[in-house]
This record gives structure tokens, C-alpha cells and sequence, in this order.
């Protein structure tokens, strides 16, 4: 029998009769070598469909296939309506503290709130620490001196301290006026003439005597400016001509003599009366000082005639004087009103100073 055959008898067979029966025969009966394949027979007549069978049960699932490549991302589609807005779910945990962010620009001071009302002064707490010492703050300042107290007693004299170096020798001091001469004595009688004696060694040559001052000391100057002079100052001529001895400074005005002596001045100053603060009519004048060692009047001068406002005169002088060495002097607008040089052809004034004696 056919190994399918019997298969499918096994299959289907029940616990019946028949079953048994052919379980027997093919227990029982020896299997014959297979004959011709006999021919073909006529197809028969197609039966009729049997009943359906029942719904053989699931088998089992089989293993999951390998994951196919993932498809090309479709096209977006179109955006679907709002749906409705559902509840709102429950408050999530608090998260983490972020980190602080840049401290903002300070703000501008706002005002000054109203003093609120003192509080109640609250117990005292305890004393603390020490601090530790602060730097000492600036020395205050000098209070008033205190009464002064009685005198101490004299303390013992001190050790004798060592003797100071010599201090530099202090300069020259003006040399005094020269006295008067005192009256000469009587002359005494004439003695008997002695016999001559042998001439006696050379001396040493003696120390060269005090310089007798210079006869030609002498100084010129001038002025060829329009320049104002105010009432009380000293006139300043601007230009030295010569100086020989008697040296003159342009800046002050002054003159200084080298030499104790006699000398002999001549001055002219053209002038135009200055600021007219009344109508008074008045005289230019100018006087001569000694000014060091001590001030000293040594001559006057003036125009011959009154000055109003605006006009001009010549002032015109002359003197001999005695002064010592290194005395000086100078010329001062004494009018009472200022005036202003006025140059002749050149020349607005010019003075002379000349030793004689």
C-alpha cells in the first residue's frame, strides 16, 4: 500500500471495525514487487464538492522577519484643524535652580525715604571683642599754648661743649666819613745839627698805599622815549652813553660813585604835564636823592613857569655834592601830576655826573 496511502487511513481512522480491519491487513500481508503501470484510465466524472471542513486551528506564529529599510519621508501633509484644548494636566516638579545671571547696571540712588520714628533701644548686648589696633590717625592740630608754668629750678651746669668752627668773615663795611683834620701843633725849637752818620742798609720796600679813587669818574646818559612818569617815582633814562667809574642801571634809575669825593651834576628834561584831574595850574618839577645809605635831598628843579594841562616845559639843573663810596642816587617826579618825556629834535632829557674833588 502506498506509504501516503496509509498515512492518510491513519489519520482518520477511529477506534471502529474498519479501522482494525485494515490495521490487520497491512500488519499481516507481504508486500508484492510493484507491477507495470497499467494505463491511463478515462477521467472520470468531477464529484461532487463535499461539505467544508471544520477550521483547522491557528498554527503556531512564526519568527518576526528581518526589519525592512526604512521608507523615503512622505511628503508633510497639510496641517490638520486645532483640536480642542484638553485640561490642564497636573503642576510638574520644580526644576533645577538656573544658573545667576549678570549682575544688572546699579540703578540710580532713589530719594532719601522720610526718617521713620526711633525704635524702642533694644537691651544692651555683650561687649565684644578687642579690634585690632588702627593706624595712627593724622596729628591734630596745635592746641592753644597752656599757661605757663612756674620756672623749674636752675638744673647743674652742663660740660663746657667743644669750641665752634670759625664762621666766614662777614663782607666790608662802609667806609665812615673821613674826619676833620685836627690843628697843627706849635713848632719846637730848632735843635743843634748832629754830625752826619754812615748811611744806613736799604729798608724793605713799604706796603703800596690805599688807591686815592679815580679824578676821572664820570657817566653820561639819556633818554629818547616818550615814556610816562607817574607823580612820586623815579625817572628811568633808558640809554647810558659812557660810564667810567659811576655805574647807572637802567631799570631803577640809579647811580652809584665808586670813590669817597666831590662831584658836580647837570641835568634837562623835556616833560608834557599828564592827567589833569583839576585845572590847577602848576610847575613841573624833579628832585635829586641820594638814596643809599640813607635817602638824602640833594637839589631841586623846576620849570620857570606854570604847566596847565597838556602843555610842556624844560626842566633844567645843576649841583656839587660830597658823597662817600658806593652811594646812590636817583631823580623823582615831584610835580603833583604825572608827566610824559617829550623828545626835542631827539633827546627827551639827559643828565652828566663828574668827580671834581
Amino acid at each position: 500500500m502506498n506509504s501516503n496511502i496509509e498515512n492518510e487511513i491513519n489519520k482518520n481512522c477511529d477506534k471502529n471495525c474498519l479501522c482494525d480491519v485494515i490495521d490487520c491487513f497491512i500488519s499481516r500481508c507481504k508486500k508484492g514487487p510493484t507491477g507495470p503501470t497499467g494505463p491511463t484510465g478515462p477521467t472520470g466524472a468531477t464529484g461532487a464538492t463535499g461539505a467544508t471542513g471544520e477550521t483547522g486551528a491557528t498554527g503556531a506564529t512564526g519568527a518576526t522577519g528581518v526589519t525592512g529599510p526604512t521608507g523615503a519621508t512622505g511628503a508633510q501633509g497639510p496641517q490638520g484643524v486645532q483640536g480642542v484644548q484638553g485640561p490642564t494636566g497636573p503642576q510638574g516638579a520644580t526644576g533645577a535652580t538656573g544658573a545667576t545671571g549678570v549682575t544688572g547696571v546699579t540703578g540710580p540712588t532713589g530719594p532719601t525715604g522720610p526718617t521713620g520714628t526711633a525704635g524702642v533701644t533694644g537691651p544692651t548686648g555683650p561687649t565684644g571683642a578687642t579690634g585690632a589696633t588702627g593706624e595712627a590717625g593724622p596729628t591734630g592740630p596745635t592746641g592753644t599754648a597752656g599757661v605757663t608754668g612756674p620756672t623749674g629750678p636752675t638744673g647743674a651746669t652742663g660740660a663746657t661743649g667743644a669750641t665752634g668752627a670759625t664762621g666766614t668773615q662777614g663782607p666790608q663795611g662802609v667806609q665812615g666819613i673821613q674826619g676833620a683834620t685836627g690843628p697843627q701843633g706849635p713848632t719846637g725849637p730848632t735843635g743843634p745839627t748832629g754830625p752826619t752818620g754812615a748811611t744806613g742798609a736799604t729798608g724793605a720796600t713799604g706796603a703800596t698805599g690805599e688807591d686815592g679813587g679815580s679824578f676821572n669818574a664820570l657817566a653820561m646818559v639819556h633818554d629818547e622815549s616818550d615814556s610816562v612818569v607817574p607823580d612820586q617815582e623815579a625817572i628811568k633814562f633808558n640809554i647810558p652813553n659812557l660810564t667810567n667809574g659811576i655805574t647807572y642801571d637802567p631799570n631803577t634809575g640809579e647811580f652809584e660813585v665808586p670813590d669817597d669825593g666831590q662831584y658836580s651834576i647837570h641835568w634837562w628834561v623835556n616833560a608834557r604835564r599828564k592827567k589833569c584831574h583839576d585845572d590847577t595850574s602848576r610847575p613841573l618839577g624833579i628832585e635829586f636823592h641820594q638814596t643809599f645809605p640813607s635817602d638824602v635831598l640833594i637839589a631841586h628843579s623846576s620849570t620857570h613857569n606854570n604847566i596847565n594841562c597838556c602843555d610842556s616845559g624844560t626842566i633844567v639843573g645843576n649841583a656839587i655834592f660830597n658823597a662817600a663810596a658806593n652811594s646812590k642816587y636817583k631823580f623823582f617826579n615831584t610835580s603833583q601830576v604825572d608827566f610824559q618825556l617829550i623828545p626835542n629834535d631827539l633827546y627827551s632829557a639827559s643828565v652828566s655826573i663828574t668827580r671834581i674833588n
